[in-house]
């Protein structure tokens, strides 16, 4: 086992005590000591002056506060980029979707070249089951299978549009609400406080609760009339 070998005499500073004493992060009495054992010890003191002078030209060559602040790297506005990126997107599909949509057809007239597509769907209640119609009152535990048939093969896509239009309702607890906030960062030109988004957040939550009691309430009405 190798024993370590000591650098300085008995008696004197030890690296770690000289550095220490130079950054004033000594406890008073040790310093004391510290300071009574450079009065008698000419190599001791050279060091500590030595480690001194070094820490003197550290504190000048290292630039101020001030400058390293203003070469640090500004944040960066791309998630906000990318949050108006999406709203445009969104936008812009909700536009195609209004401007592609064919006029509004009754149910119970409307007729189909027979072999084109149709989708529907058939409800099970217990025993019974039956086509599903437009405005289908459904019940928990009702089971719901989907049909969808075409003349060749294709892909379906199920689109909740009442969902979408939900979501982007400007409550700040939705994505609506996220949309707002960012439109009004952008046009305060800063971010929104704390307690701004907390209280938009308490209201947002509120707003959401009414708002699913009035659809419960609406189910409940439709389902028992």
């Amino acid at each position: 086992m190798l024993k370590t070998l000591r650098t300085s005499p008995d008696g004197c500073l030890s690296d770690y005590r000289r550095d220490k004493l130079v950054a004033k992060e000594l406890p008073p009495d040790e310093e004391q000591a510290a300071r009574a054992h450079l009065a008698t010890c000419a190599r001791c003191a050279e060091r500590v002056r030595e480690a001194t002078a070094d820490a003197a030209r550290f504190a000048t060559a290292a630039p101020p506060w001030e400058a390293i602040a203003a070469a640090a790297p500004k944040p960066r506005r791309r998630p906000r980029l990318v949050s108006y990126g999406l709203l445009a997107a969104a936008a812009s599909v909700a536009l195609v979707a209004t401007l592609t949509r064919g006029p509004g057809k009754d149910p119970q007239t409307d007729t189909r070249t027979k072999g084109s597509e149709r989708l529907g769907f058939f409800v099970k209640r217990g025993e019974t089951t039956w086509a599903g119609k437009p405005g289908e009152a459904l019940r928990p535990g009702d089971a719901v299978q989907f049909t969808y048939s075409a003349p060749g093969s294709s892909f379906l896509a199920i689109v909740s549009v009442s969902l979408f239009v939900l979501n982007l309702l400007p409550i700040p607890i939705l994505d609506g609400g996220q949309i707002v906030y960012q439109l009004a960062e952008l046009a305060k030109g800063s971010p929104l406080s704390e307690r701004t988004q907390a209280v938009g957040q308490q209201i947002g939550i509120v707003l959401l609760l009414v708002l699913m009691s009035f659809a419960f309430y609406n189910d409940l009405s439709r389902l028992f009339s």
